[in-house]
């Protein structure tokens, strides 16, 4: 039995992390003016932002 919750946990974890890093990706994305601002629709770059 707690074999199948750390196998549950670790895949649980893994899809968090997972989740985390195409957020990021996303973000960075958005704030290297590779995909459109939704308010405008015109691509922005914010360098500043696209460090974090």
């Amino acid at each position: 039995m707690a074999e199948v919750q750390k196998t549950t946990q670790s895949g649980e974890l893994s899809q968090r992390f997972i989740e985390f890093v195409v957020m990021h990706a996303q973000n960075a994305a958005f704030f290297l003016g590779q995909t459109p601002n939704p308010k405008s629709g015109e691509p922005e770059v914010n360098l500043d932002l696209a460090r974090m």
